[in-house]
Formats: C-alpha cells, sequence, structure tokens
C-alpha cells in the first residue's frame, strides 16, 4: 500500500503545481472552485471522466475564456483562501459549487470528506446552502445525509445504502 501512497502524494503535489501555472493565467482575483477544489483538497470524488475540465470562478464583469476551463461568474465573487498555492474558495462554498453539477449521492461524499477532514462544519454548510444559488437545494437536502465520522467513501455509500433501506446506522460504533 505505501506504493499507491506514494503515486497519489505525487499525483496531488503534480495537480497542486498544474493548478499554479494555469492560475497565471487568470485574473488575480479569480479562483478554482467545484471539483477542481475538491480534488486539490484531496477529497473523495465520484468517478470522473478523463477529459474533465478545470473550473473557476470569476466576477461577472470579467470575460475570460481559456480552453479547458470552465467559468462560473458571480454576482459576488466568494473570498477565497490559499491550498498549497492556489486560489480556492472556502470549503462550505466549494461542496456548494459541487452541487450545482453533481447529483444528491455525490454532494453527500463530498461532504462526508469534508467534514471528515474539518475542513468544514455543518454550521457552515447550513449557512452556505442558505445562499439563492444553483446547488443550494441540493445542498440542503444532502446535509442532513453527512456524517463527520465515516472514514472512507465506501464506508459512505454503505452508510447511505443503509438509510435508505431504512436501517438506523452509527458510523464508527463500537
Amino acid at each position: 500500500t505505501s506504493l499507491f501512497a506514494d503515486v497519489s502524494i505525487q499525483a496531488a503535489a503534480d495537480f497542486a503545481t498544474t493548478l499554479r501555472a494555469w492560475q497565471l493565467s487568470l485574473p488575480f482575483w479569480s479562483s478554482f472552485t467545484g471539483l477542481t477544489a475538491a480534488q486539490l483538497r484531496g477529497w473523495w470524488l465520484p468517478p470522473l471522466p478523463p477529459a474533465l475540465p478545470l473550473f473557476a470562478a470569476e466576477g461577472r464583469s470579467a470575460r475570460i475564456s481559456r480552453p479547458g476551463v470552465h467559468v462560473c461568474r458571480h454576482n459576488v465573487l466568494p473570498p477565497w483562501t490559499l491550498v498549497d498555492g492556489v486560489r480556492v474558495p472556502s470549503a462550505a462554498e466549494t461542496v456548494l459549487s459541487c452541487a450545482r453539477d453533481l447529483g444528491l449521492l455525490d454532494v453527500v461524499l463530498l461532504g462526508d470528506a469534508a467534514l471528515q477532514r474539518a475542513d468544514v462544519t455543518r454550521e457552515e454548510l447550513v449557512e452556505v446552502s442558505r445562499l439563492r444559488r444553483r446547488g443550494s437545494p441540493l445542498l440542503r437536502r444532502a446535509i442532513p445525509l453527512m456524517h463527520p465520522d465515516t472514514q472512507s467513501i465506501f464506508e459512505s455509500l454503505l452508510r447511505i445504502l443503509h438509510v435508505v433501506c431504512g436501517v438506523a446506522v452509527t458510523p464508527q460504533s463500537t
């Protein structure tokens, strides 16, 4: 397993390097968002197509267009922070932006990963889900299904299967 861990660490470093390079071609106020930010943060992701574009956020007034980058324009640009030298929005904003493009199960998996890593709190997710934005209604449905004690994507999937079947689940129960 150490071989796989080394490969994933190298892949994460390569991804961050790629994003830092792309960042040079974007306006200084923009940030990477959605699945791009989730992948950079190391969250569990659903299977993604190989030619997935990078997701970036910018203000309404800017009109950038780059091949391979999907730009989401905001009336009020979410504040960003640096993760591995790459501009990304808050973890709660990242989950919300993913909720625009994913289904309920995938948003629950991302939320579980963010909660498990303590990148976000349930209260922050509830607060961002109250915004009038695409993805907010789905995020509001997903929050009650999220659990911070889930230790892997497969455990999350199994937990959700049990919940859907009406079986009570307590993650990490002794």
